[in-house]
């Protein structure tokens, strides 16, 4: 079986390269088409060998970041058991106020960033920026937002463009904005956790389809008529 054809999009002014690339569909291939970045379509600038080989690297950087994220020394498990020692902590200290409507994020320097506070008072607040931060719920929380965004950024084909997770512009700067640990902690708590952080990733991407920006989007255009000589 080949695959004709094998395109990728280019975001350049240079629209008019109509070259096309044939090949056999290798590991790398398919693993790009599962991320959505293979198309088939002119105007669009076809992979080279190198650009092929540079793609299967990062999908695999990618890939074994993702996996990482079920060990036990992973910022994805380190979260879920600094969050479960900090929450039996504030509910220690003020019972109920775990569960009263409050979340929280973390800022670029990896500070808690209290959010939806409009339920909390003034000391109930100070309690839980406390409780998280004595538990290592900042540093946790942090490291994670490094994992996520790296797998966002290795989404993105060599010309910096994904129609999956990688489209969505998460940064360090932006990422309390985006993302609600609390949330993202209550939405996983219930799923085999101990073994997988794919539960978790799966509700980040989510918080990312509804917050963040497609800044990076791939774009389809229709492919001209073929004209047959």
């Amino acid at each position: 079986m080949e695959i004709s054809n094998l395109t990728v999009l280019v975001p350049s002014t240079d629209s008019q390269i109509k070259a096309t690339k044939t090949t056999t569909p290798s590991d790398d291939v398919k693993a790009d088409q599962t991320f959505g970045i293979s198309i088939a379509t002119n105007n669009y600038r076809p992979l080279s060998d190198e650009q092929f080989e540079a793609r299967s690297e990062k999908i695999g950087a990618m890939m074994l970041k993702i996996q990482e994220q079920g060990e036990t020394n992973s910022p994805t498990q380190k979260f879920y058991r600094s969050m479960d020692k900090a929450l039996e902590a504030i509910n220690q200290q003020a019972p109920g106020l775990k569960d009263k409507h409050w979340d929280f994020s973390v800022d670029e320097a990896g500070d808690i960033v209290l959010k939806d506070t409009e339920e909390l008072t003034e000391e109930e607040q100070s309690l839980i920026i406390d409780t998280l931060t004595k538990y290592g719920v900042n540093t946790n929380a942090a490291d994670y937002a490094d994992d996520m965004i790296f797998i966002t950024e290795m989404d993105r084909s060599e010309f910096g463009v994904s129609n999956n997770i990688g489209q969505y512009n998460i940064t360090r700067e932006n990422f309390s904005e985006i993302i609600d640990m609390k949330q993202l902690y209550e939405d996983s708590n219930t799923v085999d956790r101990e073994h997988s952080g794919h539960p978790m990733l799966v509700k980040f991407a989510m918080q990312l389809g509804a917050k963040a920006e497609s800044t990076y989007k791939i774009v389809y255009e229709k492919p001209a008529p073929i004209t047959y000589v």
